[in-house]
């Protein structure tokens, strides 16, 4: 081979390797995310005297704000993308314009980035727990009581339920019903708008919480796909409660759900005592698709703030006792098995004024909350309930701790 020949031959490698470079970057639309390190990182948000502020905090307990943050300004929630590269946060940080979605590099840091772009406030911020691949990265948020999904490279919000097309794939109808399809007709007489909403089983359903008017909440789940029928399937009605938390399993897409004040459901006989609160499992492909983890027949017990272990094999849990408003007075985090068999596998984790376990991504360790006189600290604890230790030790008041998905 002539040398002319060869540089010709590195000439079109050239130039191949340059025009592949540009067709990936018109194809991030601008948007691009390197990788970051992340693996000591948990973020939380803390609380300061003049508002709240998203925060990491690495494996010494060194405390890292989100920059970009000033006095009066309201962090309100934290969740990282399914591969860890990047923190996301809702925050009024943008004047006059409600709160918004931002996203952060942990490891480069800098001024956090805007992702949503109109003035309607976000809440409940999450992505896929089955999720793993950066490029099919989307979450699900709630906007004016609806449930959109989010996309941060495009910064664009679909709307996911109510569903906006009529059963059978069409559009709705112009002028019936306010313009509504059939099956936004069927959301509205189970509830008057959404709180919380998480992908199941890889996007295939969606579980929410929607409020009723007479301040309950009704549990729904929504088969995204299309019946055998051709036909979209309607939302189907799970439990109606006073109050409902929801996790999902990263290992197989159910969902966990925690229920306080349960409305006694019609399939119980009227001479048999009907459940106060409990644990739940949901699998929408299985039957029964609801199934009992923890039940309490009164007060005496209650649920909530629970987590599913990567594995799927054991959920943490705070209980208590149920007082006024359905809040419940915890006294300690337990875990127990995700199956029907919760109940003989019930395991104290900690004792105290505690709150929001969560379990590192190799199911070894749970952080969670405690209250040490005016603030709230980060605690670790192995899984069987030994080897706590403050992560925060009182230099701050904390919630919503997250682990990194990279966490090690």
């Amino acid at each position: 081979m002539t040398r002319s020949n060869r540089r010709l031959i590195i000439a079109a490698v050239a130039l191949g390797i340059v025009g592949g470079a540009f067709a990936w970057l018109i194809n991030q639309k601008g948007d691009i995310v390197l990788d970051s390190k992340t693996e000591s990182y948990i973020a939380a948000i803390e609380n300061v005297d003049s508002g709240s502020r998203a925060v990491v905090i690495d494996k010494e307990g060194n405390i890292k704000p989100v920059e970009g943050w000033k006095e009066g300004i309201t962090d309100s929630e934290v969740a990282w993308d399914p591969a860890g590269n990047r923190l996301f946060m809702i925050s009024d940080r943008t004047p006059d314009s409600g709160f918004q979605i931002f996203r952060w590099d942990a490891q480069r840091g800098g001024t956090p980035d805007q992702k949503s772009v109109d003035k309607a406030s976000r809440n409940d911020l999450s992505f896929d727990a089955q999720a793993g691949v950066q490029s099919d990265l989307s979450g699900l948020v709630t906007i004016r009581g609806q449930v959109q999904e989010f996309i941060p490279r495009t910064a664009i919000s679909s709307q996911v339920l109510p569903p906006k097309v009529a059963r059978g794939g069409g559009d709705a109808e112009e002028g019936t019903s306010g313009s509504q399809s059939p099956l936004a007709v069927l959301y509205s007489q189970i509830g008057t708008s959404f709180r919380i909403a998480r992908w199941m089983k890889n996007r295939q359903f969606v579980i929410a919480v929607m409020r009723r008017e007479d301040n309950k909440e009704a549990l729904i789940y929504q088969d995204l796909g299309v019946g055998v029928d051709g036909q979209t399937p309607q939302p189907q009605p799970i439990l109606v409660a006073n109050r409902f938390e929801v996790a999902v399993c990263k290992a197989d897409g159910t969902a966990a759900i925690s229920a306080i004040g349960i409305e006694r459901p019609a399939s119980i006989p009227k001479d048999q005592q009907a459940p106060r609160n409990g644990i739940f499992k949901i699998d929408p492909e299985a039957e029964p698709k609801i199934s009992p983890v923890l039940l309490s027949m009164d007060d005496t017990a209650g649920f909530g703030k629970l987590d599913i272990s990567p594995n799927g094999e054991r959920i943490a849990f705070c209980v208590g006792p149920v007082e006024n408003k359905f809040n419940i007075d915890v006294r300690e985090i337990s875990s127990c098995a995700f199956s029907d068999q919760g109940r003989e596998t019930v395991l104290r984790i900690a004792a105290g004024t505690l709150s929001e376990p969560q379990f590192s991504p190799d199911g070894m360790t749970i952080a969670f909350l405690k209250r040490e006189g005016k603030v709230q600290s980060i605690f670790l604890v192995d899984i069987d309930g030994t080897n706590a230790r403050s992560l925060t030790k009182g230099k701050g008041d904390f919630s919503m701790p997250r682990f990194s998905p990279q966490y090690k």
